[in-house]
């Protein structure tokens, strides 16, 4: 019986283990660089949805979310 206990507790002690180590809080992401204002990222084309082409390039001086 005492071989038992002996078991539980070490099971018992890993599942705190893992459980305390995976909420411990990682690093801190660092703060992501802005562009400036002006500052044109590289030109690139993408698709859309309705097979059309997006151009970065073709909208200059328009907010792009």
């Amino acid at each position: 019986m005492r071989n038992a206990k002996q078991w539980f507790g070490i099971i018992l002690g890993m599942v705190m283990l893992f459980l305390l180590t995976g909420c411990a809080p990682g690093p801190t992401p660092g703060p992501t660089p802005s562009p400036t204002p002006g500052e044109m990222e590289k030109d690139f084309t993408l698709p859309t949805v309705e097979d059309e082409s997006f151009t970065l390039g073709d909208h200059l001086g328009r907010p792009i979310v």
